[in-house]
């Protein structure tokens, strides 16, 4: 839904409970090489949240951005929206273009240049080069507010680079906008390269978790089932097994 539209009211999500394909409103997101997963109405069990705002829009609030160990950005009454619309993120007005600013003159011996075009602030970086960025900030860190405890929400910096292999040139793609004052960042599908994100209408909650520990939780969840079950076979095989003794003793 747009920033206009209930999340109650979702067509989408009145649909499948009015079909009974859901008893709930959860609706889980993440892409990966071959596109991407949906999960629907399934408990992913994941810990870390932030809360729909009382706007009824997909906002969480932001207590504190990190670029490695020296870059951060701090701002109260900052929140981050999630979008699907586009794959950047956008960081609002000057003061988040001077985070982006801060990150340039960091990079910029890796032969990363800075661009303003319209009031659109943007990094590129030589393809190239890459490696060696990735391996001094790993990742960038929004840190969300929710109930009083700060989750963190973590994007791999690889993920943040759209390079044109031709010209050997890298977007890096958190993009800022001067003219936007209002002090919101916007999440695009970026960040869902690496993250699950799962949506709870009924209880305004948002979670997420990195897929990599999502998918170890998952794996151990399906362990613990097969064991019950092959448990469960293995006792029913001896309960067989001395039915039949029992019966040829007898």
């Amino acid at each position: 839904p747009n920033e206009q539209e209930s999340l109650s009211s979702s067509l989408f999500i009145d649909y499948l409970k009015l079909t009974s394909q859901i008893k709930t409103s959860r609706i889980g997101i993440t892409f990966d090489d071959n596109g991407g997963s949906l999960y629907i109405d399934e408990e992913l069990n994941m810990k870390k949240h932030c809360n729909i705002n009382n706007k009824n829009t997909l906002s969480c609030e932001l207590n504190l951005v990190k670029f490695g160990n020296n870059i951060t950005y701090s701002q109260s009454e900052s929140t981050v929206e999630f979008d699907m619309k586009n794959s950047y993120i956008l960081a609002p007005g000057n003061v988040g273009t001077m985070l982006l600013v801060a990150i340039a003159i960091n990079i910029k011996k890796y032969f990363c240049i800075d661009h303003e075009l319209y009031g659109y602030y943007y990094i590129t970086c030589k393809g190239d080069k890459l490696s060696e960025i990735y391996k001094l900030y790993p990742s960038v860190d929004f840190h969300l507010m929710a109930d009083r405890v700060i989750n963190v929400l973590s994007i791999p910096t690889k993920d943040l680079f759209a390079c044109d292999t031709v010209n050997n040139e890298c977007v890096f793609q958190i993009i800022g906008n001067v003219y936007y004052l209002e002090q919101k960042w916007i999440f695009g599908t970026v960040i869902y390269n690496s993250n699950v994100i799962q949506i709870d209408y009924d209880n305004n909650k948002i979670f997420f978790s990195f897929k990599n520990e999502l998918n170890i939780q998952m794996n151990k969840n399906r362990t613990t089932i097969l064991i019950t079950i092959n448990s469960i076979s293995l006792f029913l095989l001896i309960g067989s097994e001395l039915t039949i003794y029992s019966k040829k003793t007898i």
